[in-house]
């Protein structure tokens, strides 16, 4: 996310002229970029204490993994259905209003509670593992929901990022002009995806690396908590239109749940180079942008 609008900046700076770039549009991105790792964080903190308050403190953590568990498997879905159904899906032309599509999460959601209820209460009672290590098995299982919740909101998010001066190009050669809604051609989305999905089959493991074992120690509820908060936050900035990135947002919770234990519990050497990294990705995907842009230039004047 940095890099795009870094890059675009550049290019806008040279190639237009500082009165064509929309400087109260990249104030309000540049906002989000401050505001989302902090939100992200204050939520997966609130929400880690949380847990760990009524589930992993308490006298019987199983049973009351058992209560609330389910609880927040339904949360979830409920969250994916409706971020989905309420004008998530404009290609299909399902126009619900959000009272339309807040009933229709509710019911999903508690379809999830229910199944996931049933399954965590035979879990229980076969008692294949015991005490703290079932509650983390069953938290296991909750994370696996979070991490689909996150990859949508990073495909609503990022995948968008990264077509939309696509999507801007192809708009502005067969139409003459860049409108400020509509629809994206299908086959740009698929093209974003495939750079996803092929950008994590190869180095995606070094990041993986950093955010799950570099910045803090995470256990599966801990990785609930960080993955929920970040996923929530991402799609509430997604809905207003602004470009920030996942990975910065999960970050942010991932260090509010090490926060949750105490400054110690957090390696701030990794923090404070992912820090320098963000804000030294922005100039550099500018200045980048700016040299290709005249070189492209040098050579199409030439032929």
């Amino acid at each position: 996310t940095h890099s795009v609008v870094g890059a675009l900046v550049g290019f806008g700076l040279f190639a237009c002229g500082p009165s064509q770039i929309q400087w109260s549009v990249l104030v309000h991105i540049a906002a989000s970029w401050l505001i989302s790792p902090l939100a992200g964080g204050l939520l997966a903190f609130l929400l880690f204490v949380f847990v760990r308050r009524v589930i992993l403190n308490t006298r019987d953590p199983v049973a009351a993994t058992l209560r609330i568990g389910p609880i927040f498997a339904g949360l979830t879905v409920a969250n994916l259905v409706l971020a989905t159904i309420y004008e998530g899906l404009d290609n299909l032309k399902l126009n619900l209003s959000f009272l339309q599509a807040l009933p229709l999460a509710l019911i999903a959601g508690a379809l999830s509670w229910g199944v996931f209820y049933v399954v965590i209460r035979r879990q229980c009672r076969r008692r294949t593992l015991r005490g703290m290590d079932h509650v983390e098995s069953v938290f296991m299982v909750l994370q696996i929901m979070t991490a689909a919740y996150v990859a949508f909101a990073h495909g609503a998010n990022d995948v968008a990022n990264a077509v939309g001066p696509v999507a801007a190009v192809i708009m502005m050669t067969t139409k003459g002009v860049v409108i400020a809604q509509t629809t994206v051609p299908p086959w740009i989305l698929v093209f974003g995806g495939i750079g996803i999905i092929a950008g994590l089959a190869t180095w995606g493991f070094k990041v993986m690396k950093t955010v799950g074992k570099a910045i803090t120690e995470l256990t599966p509820s801990r990785g609930f908590c960080a993955e929920f908060s970040t996923a929530s936050v991402v799609l509430v900035c997604s809905k207003l239109g602004l470009p920030m990135s996942t990975t910065h947002t999960l970050v942010g919770a991932v260090v509010g749940v090490g926060l949750a234990r105490g400054l110690d519990s957090v390696n701030l050497r990794v923090v404070r180079s992912i820090l320098s990294s963000w804000l030294l990705t922005v100039p550099a995907a500018g200045g980048l942008s700016v040299g290709i842009f005249y070189l492209l230039n040098h050579f199409i004047a030439k032929f």
